[in-house]
């Protein structure tokens, strides 16, 4: 893939996704190919080029929890967790640890 993006990465079990914050019309280039969603995509997970893909003009906080969300996916995939109830899951549980996300290096302090 040729494009422009921010990137950091993340291992998830063996293997490693980027995570690119993407300007609409690469992140749209990227999609086309993949897939022929109706509905708006915020941000998606390739498992052939393990790529994490958000759009970049999100707000931060948006952002975080699309990031997370595509996470949670590469976790289910990655235990063999193959359910038609994983996006609905998946959309339930982020939003909810992403405070976890924020308040666990805090709480590890704490035990040490």
């Amino acid at each position: 893939m040729n494009f422009q993006m921010q990137s950091s990465a993340i291992k998830i079990g063996s293997r490693t996704f980027a995570i690119a914050l993407l300007d609409d019309r690469t992140f749209d280039q990227i999609l086309s190919r993949r897939t022929n969603e109706p509905e708006p995509v915020k941000s998606f997970i390739d498992y052939d080029d393990q790529l994490i893909c958000v759009r970049e003009k999100l707000k931060y906080d948006h952002k975080r929890e699309l990031i997370l969300h595509e996470i949670l996916h590469a976790c289910l995939d990655d235990s063999g967790i193959d359910d038609d109830d994983n996006e609905r899951l998946i959309s339930i549980l982020a939003p909810r640890l992403i405070g976890l996300v924020d308040n666990l290096p805090i709480i590890l302090d704490e035990l040490t």
